[in-house]
């Protein structure tokens, strides 16, 4: 498991390279982001590189493509063939998820809507952090914060008491 502070600067450079990938024309979208396909260059987590990119697709919101599954991580809809830059934030927070807890996503209880029963998994974590992972783990793509907007709630600063 990751420090909390680990944790916020992973998932820090993590969605600003998101922000960059799915500002691209057409948006590259990665399609397997998962904790095997993250590697560092030197210690901790400060200076993530993300691989494998032979299942990306350049085009948004692809069906009948071929599906990328990867169990916990995978985005709902991405089960369906759809691929979009929502489907790389939901496997990010998946994979922030494991990151705090060592927990794999897909052992975790999901309510009747569909979502992850997050919150005493992710206690420990700080306000800002707990509640990037959830809005990130949304069932619907929609209620999904794109990248820049997930990189904003994370670096608000804390409410006060």
């Amino acid at each position: 498991r990751l420090s909390a502070e680990a944790l916020g600067t992973l998932a820090q450079r993590l969605l600003e390279l998101l922000v960059y990938l799915h500002a691209r024309v057409p948006p590259v979208i990665h399609r397997d982001i998962k904790p095997r396909n993250i590697c560092f260059r030197g210690d901790g987590a400060a200076d993530p590189v993300l691989v494998d990119f032979d299942t990306v697709v350049d085009k948004p919101d692809l069906t009948g493509e071929t599906i990328v599954v990867s169990a916990g991580y995978t985005a709902p809809e991405q089960l369906a063939g759809a691929a979009s830059p929502a489907a790389d934030l939901y496997a990010l927070g998946a994979t922030l998820f494991f990151a705090a807890t060592h927990l794999p996503p897909e052992e975790v209880r999901r309510d009747a809507r569909g979502r992850l029963q997050l919150a005493a998994h992710l206690a420990h974590l700080p306000g800002a952090l707990s509640r990037l992972i959830g809005a990130l783990l949304e069932p619907l793509p929609g209620d999904r914060p794109a990248a820049a907007a997930a990189l904003r709630m994370l670096r608000a600063p804390p409410a006060p008491p």
